[in-house]
């Protein structure tokens, strides 16, 4: 395992050529001698991927493990960035669900398997969807040609995009992953979850550009060596790390089906919540260069407010 020294010490990666943008991962509670410790993990962008001219803006959330949170924060993320929700797993436990979209909605595969950009779904609270269904299960069309679709519709609606994938290698996944400007990975921070993602970056961090967003971080203090970790297989494999999402236990028992970071007048615990979301949208805002929407002010915080 590698030392505090070791993670610190200045590191030269090479540069994609094409440009890149410092991100930054604080671990000032790993080092309380160093209380200002940053760690630059450079972001590499694809040769293919040219700020000034691209035209579409879609960030694809995507695990090869299941349990990390992935739903949640493709919900927050979207509605974060005001984005469109394209929710690709159709598992009843997806974004769909949560959400409140009716499972038989198959516009997701109709458009898929047609020539129109299928229309997003709009409810106050809650970012644009479109929403999944059981159908996509059995969808075995060529990813190239799903992901040419998910870009024509990125610039049709005019606006970003966040996808959810199911987990695991699905050809729908493929098409998500081939089809986004940035990878958002959720991680995490567990030996298990560890060495899940040592393969997907042994598998594709060098053709894609991923950010990876440890998730569900209880104490940085008691994670310490698993943190560590993560931030020495970002910097060998070139990829960027968010600062860490804290761990909300009550997140899966919440019956609301608004976003959290849309929330106008939340209480203490979403409020928490919802600044590590937007924090995230933030990093994924660099590295798409964009600019995030103003979001409704949080009202004062409530003493003992509801979740």
């Amino acid at each position: 395992m590698a030392s505090p020294t070791d993670v610190t010490s200045e590191q030269q990666l090479p540069e994609s050529g094409v440009w890149v943008r410092p991100l930054w991962l604080w671990l000032s509670p790993l080092f309380p001698s160093r209380p200002h410790v940053l760690i630059d993990v450079p972001h590499h962008l694809p040769t293919c991927y040219h700020p000034d001219v691209n035209t579409t803006r879609i960030v694809t959330v995507s695990a090869y493990k299941g349990g990390v949170g992935k739903t949640t924060l493709a919900f927050e993320l979207a509605a974060s960035l005001g984005a469109v929700l394209v929710d690709c797993d159709w598992d009843r436990g997806g974004a769909s669900g949560t959400w409140g979209a009716a499972p038989s909605d198959g516009r997701l595969l109709r458009g898929l398997l047609g020539d129109h950009p299928p229309r997003p779904l709009r409810r106050a609270g809650r970012p644009d969807l479109v929403p999944s269904s059981p159908g996509l299960a059995g969808w075995i069309g060529d990813p190239a040609v799903a992901a040419g679709r998910l870009r024509e519709w990125a610039e049709a609606w005019d606006r970003p995009v966040v996808i959810d994938t199911h987990p695991g290698a699905v050809p729908l996944t493929d098409a998500a992953w081939a089809a986004a400007d940035v990878v958002v990975v959720p991680v995490g921070i567990g030996w298990p979850e560890l060495r899940a993602l040592e393969g997907l970056l042994s598998e594709r961090a060098t053709a894609f550009t991923l950010i990876l967003a440890p998730n569900r971080i209880r104490s940085r203090a008691v994670i310490r060596p698993q943190l560590i970790a993560l931030v020495n297989m970002a910097r060998a494999h070139g990829v960027a790390v968010a600062p860490p999402i804290g761990d909300y236990p009550w997140l899966p028992r919440r019956a609301r089906r608004s976003a959290l970071v849309l929330n106008p007048s939340p209480g203490r615990a979403v409020a928490a919540a919802a600044a590590d979301f937007r924090t995230l949208a933030h990093t994924v805002e660099q590295a798409l260069a964009i600019d995030t929407p103003e979001l409704p002010a949080p009202a004062e915080v409530l003493e003992g407010a509801n979740a």
